[in-house]
């Protein structure tokens, strides 16, 4: 399989989730899959971002959509795969459209080092090998992404920018327990 999406939710938030998928649904090339993560007993980020590093890459390459994310680009998975394998970048930001944050990553860092509160979950994919080399760096914090990007770029991973709006988050709720609808 060349993509496997990860989303992690809680219960609470089954209409997101919903609309998550829903928005996945309209992908044109069918050669990936959606792995959730559900916090039954709602810990939190700090578990959410624990769980990432028990997770073994399933894919070829792992893109993370959050619940509250959406897929907006119909043509996502097939322009990722022409483009990783025309580029070979062991991970790739893609932009993403992040509520009253606007296009994440804004146009002044695209293409430079990640910078904090710069790039969301939805921003990122990595190569499925690389995801399981560098799973352990996701911390117990808020931002847990950046602080996992930035491990990756630290670290030399080989990064791509495909320029595309990849995901759009229309309801912010920073990881409100509410069931937005």
């Amino acid at each position: 399989m060349f993509l496997e999406i990860l989303t992690r939710t809680i219960p609470q938030r089954a209409a997101l989730l919903a609309r998550c998928q829903e928005s996945l649904a309209m992908l044109r090339d069918t050669d990936w899959t959606q792995r959730v993560i559900v916090d039954a007993e709602c810990r939190g980020v700090a578990w959410a971002n624990r769980n990432y590093r028990t997770i073994e890459a399933a894919g070829e390459w792992v893109w993370l959509l959050d619940d509250d994310d959406l897929c907006s680009h119909a043509d996502m998975v097939g322009l990722l795969r022409r483009f990783v394998t025309a580029e070979k970048p062991e991970a790739v930001i893609m932009r993403s459209y992040h509520g009253r944050w606007g296009m994440l990553p804004p146009a002044e860092f695209w293409g430079q080092r990640p910078v904090l509160g710069k790039i969301g979950p939805s921003c990122l994919a990595v190569r499925g090998d690389v995801w399981n080399q560098y799973r352990d760096a996701w911390p117990e914090a808020y931002a847990g992404d950046f602080w996992f990007v930035n491990a990756l770029w630290a670290g030399g991973v080989r990064f791509g920018w495909l320029p595309i709006v990849a995901a759009y988050q229309p309801v912010q709720n920073f990881g409100a327990v509410q069931d937005a609808r």
